[in-house]
């Protein structure tokens, strides 16, 4: 009794301090906790991510999926009004617009390039896509040191994404690193 006690205690302080933390400093295990935790209030059905609401518990990988899916590249008016309404959040940070939209599509080209020559991308297309995704998050976190948290206070909030059971924190965490078919061999660790 006392070490069920012991154990529920240390899952809500757990609990409490991923939840008082802000959400571009969550890890991995603890985004994948969080998501447990929803499948399980609701019977195992799905997971609703809501940005709004609990930003994080989206992946960045996901945010920057959606991110470079709504802003575009250039010359796409769809892409250019999603970009307006970010400027609010890059004067936030004391980005530059012009600058991190130019940096955006040069780190996106690729990303870009194979979901519009892929629409209903193979295996091998949609492993390709992930990798380019990932290089690109990778290079705007180098480029712009706050980049997670403006996933999480300026685009999470914009969406809501439905998750369905049946992937494993493996697979995810496995997307979230880039798709590697090494890495996929050989295992990977949490953040």
């Amino acid at each position: 009794m006392v070490r069920l006690i012991s154990v529920v205690s240390l899952l809500l302080a757990t609990t409490n301090v991923a939840a008082e933390r802000p959400p571009w400093s969550l890890t991995y295990p603890e985004r994948f906790q969080a998501r447990a935790s929803q499948r399980e209030a609701s019977n195992g059905v799905a997971v609703v991510l809501a940005g709004d609401e609990k930003p994080g518990m989206f992946l960045p990988g996901e945010l920057m999926a959606l991110f470079l899916s709504n802003t575009g590249g250039a010359g796409n008016a769809t892409a250019a009004r999603m970009r307006a309404r970010y400027g609010e959040s890059l004067g936030g940070f004391s980005w530059a617009p012009d600058a991190f939209w130019r940096d955006l599509d040069q780190t996106a080209a690729t990303y870009h390039e194979l979901t519009a020559a892929n629409p209903d991308p193979s295996w091998e297309a949609s492993r390709q896509i992930c990798a380019a995704r990932i290089a690109a998050l990778t290079t705007m976190r180098i480029r712009y040191a706050r980049f997670d948290e403006f996933l999480y206070t300026a685009v999470a909030p914009r969406h809501r994404l439905v998750v369905q059971h049946g992937r494993s924190d493996e697979w995810l965490l496995w997307l979230e690193k880039g798709c590697s078919l090494l890495q996929r061999r050989h295992g990977s660790s949490g953040r």
